[in-house]
């Protein structure tokens, strides 16, 4: 529906980009890891981080491309009356952000009360300590959120 030029390309480079930031936090800085690319923490955490980033990026894109589509004359006319680009879509931005954490902030809310998510459930049926499980489960939700 609503596309430009070079979206792959920008997506591609925010996802590999925030991704790869958190990851590098979370590995070396949370779970100080050495060495830290062991595959047991860094293929789970970059699934769940990529993931969680797909879905918070198409939502949040769609809501923004939908937006300039159908307020295009609105824009057009902030800009005419001398507000930058910034300016101008401040509000729509502001709003597709919103929309895009929506989801997240709803799987915050029930983590642990309604439902155990899959790294957790994960750790207990393998014979892991429930409060390591539930530390993992909290960091990958802090890391994702934050």
């Amino acid at each position: 529906s609503h596309s430009y030029k070079g979206l792959f390309l920008n997506t591609l480079t925010a996802m590999a980009l925030s991704s790869g930031l958190v990851l590098t936090y979370a590995l070396l800085v949370i779970l100080s890891l050495k060495p830290w690319w062991q595959a047991q923490y860094l293929i789970p955490i970059l699934g769940m981080l990529l993931g969680n980033c797909t879905s918070g990026i198409s939502v949040g894109l769609g809501a923004v491309l939908e937006e300039l589509s159908t307020r295009r004359d609105a824009l057009e006319w902030l800009l005419a009356l001398g507000a930058n680009r910034y300016e101008a879509t401040e509000a729509l931005v502001k709003r597709a952000v919103k929309l895009a954490m929506t989801p997240m902030f709803a799987q915050m809310s029930m983590m642990g009360l309604v439902a155990i998510p899959g790294m957790m459930t994960g750790q207990i049926l393998s014979g892991a300590d429930p409060t390591n499980a539930a530390r993992y489960q909290m960091m990958i939700m802090f890391i994702i959120a934050g």
